[in-house]
């Protein structure tokens, strides 16, 4: 049942016979006139279409004509599903010479009748709330003030229908009616041709309704014109945005909720805390300071120097720039330097800074006085001792923090300690309370979850057990750039969750090209990870492209920045990948709260929500709910940039009858199926020829081969892989550097000098 008010005219008789004729509704049609004549008419041409319809003379305007129309409505029918706001007055006039009674004859018909409308159809199981509004309250035409003004309001009180009262709102603003309506006329489409204006004839207009009803974008203009206008009116072409069906009812409240309390509760365990972890950075910066002592790069008290000259003469190499600049940061934190612009000054404290025994001394009083934080003063030292080196380029910062591809190192900084367990418990009890409810509502339902940049798992391990009862309604998505973290948290956390689903994902590609289609997550997470991409406005758009109508994202990251971050993770490159521009904080990839809400805001997601807390740790929890629109770039002709997809492996090559295998053969196949067991791809999937970067190997991957392959040949360099970049080349290697070791291997004897015949790669299939 749908009461159309305003439905007696052109548009309204249209909308009427479009909604009998594909819904065969029920029709409450309201109007001005008597029903006689050509009205008359076309009334009964709607019953013949399929509709019932009642028509009702009034004037809603006027005080209890409203209420009177919707118990008309429920007496005839019994109740009423939806409403469509098609009332207008137009009386164009210059402003200056606008009577008050022409002004509110024009008023009335948008204001007066939404509000009493609605008043009267309150507490009514609305399924829609359709208010036909005008392009004029974006751009205003001359003469039309009191036009624009009227749809400016019925703008504002559709989206406070739709965020206060819970329904169902949607606003069109509507361009020019060809055919139909009250400006349906030669004389008007003359002069509306001559701007670029192009008349939209009553099937488009349908087509375009059905299409905005059927998705969750609270408003939109349907309007059609020439290319030329709409790029003066400032429509951008360089982006789309893709609008999903409605999905979840908003559980972000719910969520938040759970997590606040469970937050209220655990808080009190975090006394200190964060005065803990500021005595590790003090210590930390006296440490840094013997660290680049050591490397020359700081002097005696009263040295003064060019940050950029300094930083070339030490040998600093090109990519870690960044991490030097901010490192003069930490030093003029702990008082050891002073900068004014690019230039230093090494201030008397830097002489007066403890020795290596002295700070040694300093260590172990932290350890005794904070031995919760143990694997952190432990992590950073081990860091810090290495700075000399991953500074100019001698050493690979993965290898430090990931000695012979392991994870403990880092591991038990995102677990294990009061903060990070704190925080990753808001993660999880929001969680648990939006799958508990989602339950509830559809007890057959299975919530897609997908984990963004889940690394080690510190924060997955937290999620994965507080949905364990869950698990019949859940399927998680585990994914990480790197193929190494990701079978990682498969060995892991695999088996005792069966729910659990290993996916590589590189977030800052378009996830659709990676096999999520759009609209397809009812829930991301990411702890962490989101900071480390080139452009958080992308990023976030990605993140919006995978979630359903409705679905959350619940982000778990640093909004200030701390010192020990930026001397532990500043070392790895993908610390510093972010573009300038879009707030992020000074000398670093992190976002405030502020800008958090920010970029949240425009990548198309409903206001951000942020768990409070009183912990002062400097991190926030922000669940943020997606509107189902998603902005992206337009698509070009151009070719998309390469990104790794689903199952990052060439096709399948034709294979010749297997010969007898010689040495070199069993060498390549030795290796082949290092790389097999590690990645989890069929040994037949390989091409030796093929990069290795062709299947997602990585540093950490790296690091997992090489630990493997010593355990047949031995010590072996890090850069391996770096300089053999196929299987064929690494075969080549083994022959030639460790040739004896290859025939104890496989226990053949010292070949014979005839010519290896090495596979042609044959043309890409």
């Amino acid at each position: 049942v749908y009461l159309l008010v305003g439905g007696g005219g052109g548009i309204g008789l249209a909308v009427g016979e479009w909604l009998a004729r594909k819904y065969a509704a029920r029709l409450v049609i309201v109007g001005r006139r008597e029903a006689e004549g050509v009205l008359a008419q076309k009334l009964k041409g709607l019953e013949a279409a399929g509709a019932e319809v009642e028509y009702v003379r009034a004037d809603v305007t006027k005080p209890g004509e409203a209420a009177r129309i919707v118990a008309q409505a429920k007496q005839r029918f019994g109740t009423v599903h939806g409403v469509f706001h098609l009332a207008m007055v137009l009386h164009d006039c210059a402003l200056e010479r606008m009577t008050e009674d022409v002004l509110r004859s024009v008023l009335d018909s948008k204001v007066k009748a939404s509000v009493a409308v609605h008043a009267a159809l309150d507490g009514e199981p609305l399924e829609c709330a359709v208010f036909f509004s005008s392009g004029q309250s974006i751009w205003g035409n001359a003469g039309q003030a009191n036009y624009a003004a009227g749809s400016t309001f019925q703008d504002a009180f559709g989206a406070w229908v739709r965020e206060a009262k819970g329904l169902p709102a949607f606003v069109l603003n509507w361009g020019y009616w060809g055919s139909v309506g009250a400006v349906a006329n030669a004389h008007h489409q003359q002069r509306l041709a001559q701007q670029g204006i192009l008349p939209i004839e009553v099937a488009e207009g349908m087509d375009g309704m059905e299409a905005v009803l059927a998705g969750a974008a609270p408003q939109v203009m349907l309007f059609k014109a020439t290319r030329p206008l709409l790029e003066r009116l400032g429509v951008d072409f360089s982006r789309s945005v893709d609008v999903y069906a409605p999905g979840a009812k908003r559980l972000d409240a719910r969520a938040l909720e759970e997590a606040s309390t469970w937050g209220r509760r655990a808080e009190s365990d975090l006394r200190g805390a964060a005065t803990a972890y500021a005595d590790v950075e003090q210590w930390g910066r006296a440490v840094l300071l013997g660290a680049l002592k050591r490397l020359g790069a700081v002097g005696p008290a009263g040295e003064a120097w060019d940050l950029h000259e300094q930083a070339r003469r030490v040998g600093v190499v090109e990519e870690h720039s960044r991490l030097w600049q901010a490192l003069m940061g930490v030093l003029e934190r702990g008082g050891y330097v002073e900068r004014q612009g690019t230039r230093i000054h090494v201030r008397p404290e830097a002489s007066r800074a403890p020795d290596a025994s002295g700070l040694e001394t300093w260590k172990q009083r932290l350890l005794t006085t904070h031995p919760d934080l143990g694997h952190l003063i432990s992590l950073l030292a081990l860091c810090l001792d290495a700075y000399p080196d991953v500074l100019t380029g001698r050493r690979e910062a993965t290898a430090v923090l990931f000695p012979q591809g392991s994870m403990e190192k880092v591991e038990r900084v995102y677990k294990g300690n009061p903060i990070a367990d704190f925080f990753n418990g808001l993660v999880a009890n929001a969680i648990r309370a939006y799958v508990h409810a989602r339950v509830a509502e559809a007890p057959t339902s299975v919530v897609r979850i997908l984990e963004v940049g889940a690394g080690t798992g510190g924060t997955s391990e937290h999620v994965l057990t507080a949905l364990q009862e869950l698990g019949q309604h859940v399927r998680y998505v585990y994914t990480d750039v790197s193929a190494g973290f990701v079978r990682y948290g498969a060995e892991k956390y695999g088996t005792a969750h069966a729910f659990l689903e290993p996916k590589v994902l590189n977030i800052e590609a378009d996830p659709s090209a990676q096999g999520i289609e759009p609209g397809s997550v009812d829930l991301v997470l990411a702890t962490n990870v989101l900071h480390a991409t080139r452009s958080m406005g992308r990023t976030l758009g990605h993140i919006q492209r995978m979630l359903r109508t409705g679905g959350l994202v619940v982000i778990n990251e640093l909004t200030r920045v701390w010192d020990f971050t930026t001397l532990v993770f500043g070392m790895t490159q993908g610390w510093w990948l972010y573009e300038e521009g879009e707030g992020r904080i000074e000398h670093s990839p992190l976002l405030d709260a502020a800008g958090w809400t920010a970029l949240l805001g425009q990548a198309g997601f409903a206001k951000a929500a942020f768990v409070p807390h009183a912990t002062g740790a400097g991190q926030d929890v922000v669940i943020a709910r997606s509107t189902g629109q998603a902005v992206h770039a337009a698509q070009t002709a151009t070719a998309p940039e390469p990104t790794r997809r689903d199952k990052p492996v060439p096709a399948k090559r034709k294979q010749a009858p297997t010969p007898v295998l010689d040495l070199r053969a069993k060498t390549l196949a030795h290796v082949t199926t290092v790389f097999s067991t590690l990645l989890k791809i069929a040994p037949e999937r390989f091409d030796p020829q093929a990069t290795f970067e062709t299947y997602g190997v990585d540093s950490l991957v790296n690091l997992s081969v090489i630990k493997q392959l010593e355990k047949d040949f031995g010590k072996l360099p890090a850069t391996l892989l770096f300089e053999n970049m196929t299987l064929d080349m690494l075969a080549t290697y083994f022959m030639t550097e460790h040739a004896e070791r290859v025939r104890t291997l496989f226990q053949e004897e010292a070949p014979e000098s005839a010519p290896v015949q090495v596979k042609q790669p044959e043309a890409p299939t």
